[in-house]
């Protein structure tokens, strides 16, 4: 006969199973339970009534019985509890079959046979209890591993359940299934959700959500959405969180129709949306590049009683700000004023950014000063997009005390921020500047990227100092830096706009470029044809085997022709 454990001690919550003994190996094992230290206990307290200890007789006698009776009760509870505690789940699962069956949950068929034949012992009041009691300890500890991330862990624990004769249950699955959730193993989710469907055991929403939760993370819009028609079809209640899921799914993917689709099925359905569902909405439509969409979507949400947050404003400001919509952003952050909504620190660097792609350094301070004075801290994103505005507007003075004031603020001046300083010394073509102040962000221990190195290098390829220009890229690849097409574009430059144009040394320095894997996009063959002519170009992609591998650039004309280069070779000239 097994007995369960119904301690609720948090370190020994756990059914005492079988003790196997070395020395009992014939298949007998011995079990301890409370049933079994009480009546150890009971009997040792009546020999030591019946039996008293010398000189104990008479009164003292009860006195000793009891005191015998709780040291042997909390010596062996403690040994047991320590044995129990200090005990790691058995590992069966390697042995256990892979595919648990429906009705007897990977059991024996001595087993099954055993728990048929004892129907009338399961229909006592008592037993049920402890069955319940039981699958409750294991799956206490299925859900630890479940949300420690161990998978493994979770499916151990499962096996020794059932291999104690105990069925899971919804919880036990609902955990399993979580846990490849967190994991982003969709696959593994939908494995446990089927053979939970399998084995009978009821399904609810939390069973579906986990197993849609698996799949958005994975980004398998496709199967997110043929869980979610499953769920419905099967009678079961999707919730906000159900469709929400789907919904974020497709936005994440892009897929805006689909987004908005499952928006309308949802409130079609009597599923009161909430801001997490209309935002993902906004947000697929506002990366799509499609305004007025998302701003509709916004004024949806507000129709229907769902009060727009921080996040549905920012996103709204920041597709402005990527689609250089500096007007449209300004007014969604003084709308956000309007309606109470306090503007956070995403906020307020998405306008300043909107302004810097534009080059308007005084909206940038303008917005930076404005979040100041309403207490919001400002932090290394927002100074670097006034630095990158006062670059965009050749005033490299003026980034580099916006550098200073970054500093002063105690925020940690990085690479982006000294290369945006840079990119403007470039942009002024203030080459001494720019080795002053990229000297400056060596002293300071800061690694420059390549973008720092192109930035670096710009202003002398302009004034045509080929010599420069190979220096600094012999220091960039001597600290393991690969030249890339923005910098071979740079080279091309330098040896363009020197007096007489270096047409050998361009030849050279490009088949050295191709050789550290350096792509070729429109702007490098437009560079190399100004150098060494159109003929002579296309021999050299042809020789080099890139002819047919030149990327086009984002914004190239639909008509087949080039764009001019991206590095202007304009130089102040006396």
């Amino acid at each position: 006969m097994k007995f369960q454990s119904q301690s609720a001690a948090a370190d020994c919550f756990e059914p005492i199973k079988p003790c196997r003994s070395k020395v009992l190996n014939n298949g007998v094992s011995l079990q301890m339970s409370p049933t079994t230290i009480g009546l150890i206990a009971a009997g040792l307290a009546v020999a030591s009534w019946v039996f008293p200890f010398p000189g104990e007789e008479g009164d003292g006698a009860l006195d000793s019985m009891w005191d015998v009776a709780l040291m042997v009760a909390f010596a062996v509870g403690a040994a047991a509890a320590k044995h129990f505690r200090d005990r790691k789940p058995a590992k069966v699962f390697e042995d256990a079959p892979k595919e648990f069956d429906g009705n007897h949950y990977g059991k024996t068929e001595k087993q099954q046979n055993h728990r048929n034949n004892s129907g009338s012992s399961h229909a006592a009041d008592g037993s049920s209890r402890a069955s319940d009691n039981s699958a409750t300890a294991y799956n206490i500890h299925i859900d630890r591993c479940a949300k420690e991330g161990d998978i493994q862990g979770a499916e151990r624990w499962l096996t020794d359940m059932v291999n104690a004769g105990i069925e899971p249950n919804t919880v036990t699955y609902n955990s399993l299934i979580h846990s490849c959730a967190r994991a982003g193993d969709f696959a593994k989710a939908e494995v446990w959700l089927k053979r939970m469907m399998k084995s009978g055991v009821e399904m609810n929403a939390i069973s579906y959500n986990a197993v849609l939760d698996a799949c958005a993370k994975a980004g398998n819009v496709e199967r997110a959405e043929q869980w979610l028609e499953k769920m419905l079809a099967g009678g079961v209640a999707a919730n906000v969180v159900s469709y929400s899921t789907v919904i974020h799914a497709c936005a994440k993917a892009g897929e805006v129709a689909s987004a908005e689709q499952w928006l309308l099925k949802m409130r079609k359905a009597g599923v009161p949306a909430n801001a997490i569902s209309y935002n993902s909405v906004i947000s697929a439509c506002a990366r799509s590049g499609d305004l007025q969409k998302a701003e509709g979507w916004l004024t949806e949400m507000s129709n229907a009683g769902v009060s727009p947050n921080v996040n549905s404003y920012t996103v709204l400001i920041d597709a402005c700000a990527k689609l250089g919509e500096v007007e449209r952003a300004e007014s969604w952050v003084e709308r956000m004023d309007e309606v109470g909504v306090q503007a956070n620190v995403v906020s307020y660097s998405a306008v300043i950014d909107a302004c810097a792609r534009v080059g308007n350094a005084d909206g940038a301070e303008k917005w930076l000063a404005k979040m100041l004075s309403v207490g919001v801290e400002a932090n290394t994103q927002s100074y670097s997009a006034v630095i990158n505005a006062c670059a965009k507007a050749n005033n490299p003075e003026r980034a580099e005390s916006w550098l200073n004031k970054m500093a002063a603020a105690g925020l940690e001046v990085d690479v982006v921020s000294y290369s945006a300083v840079i990119d403007a010394c470039g942009r002024s073509n203030n080459a001494e500047k720019a080795s002053e102040v990229f000297q400056a962000m060596l002293d300071k221990g800061i690694k420059p990227s390549i973008v720092t190195w192109t930035s670096y290098a710009r202003p002398f390829a302009r004034r045509g100092d080929v010599a420069a220009v190979e220096k600094i890229m012999t220091q960039m690849r001597s600290e393991g830096n690969k030249i890339n097409e923005y910098f071979l574009n740079v080279i091309l430059v330098a040896c363009g706009s020197c007096k007489p144009k270096q047409a050998r040394k361009a030849e050279d320095l490009f088949v050295l470029s191709l050789s550290d894997g350096c792509n070729v996009n429109e702007y490098v063959v437009t560079s190399l044809e100004k150098v060494v002519g159109r003929d002579r170009a296309k021999a050299l992609l042809e020789e080099n085997g890139v002819a047919s591998k030149v990327q086009s650039m984002p914004n190239s004309n639909s008509n087949g022709h080039r764009r001019a280069c991206r590095v202007d070779t304009r130089c102040n000239r006396p």
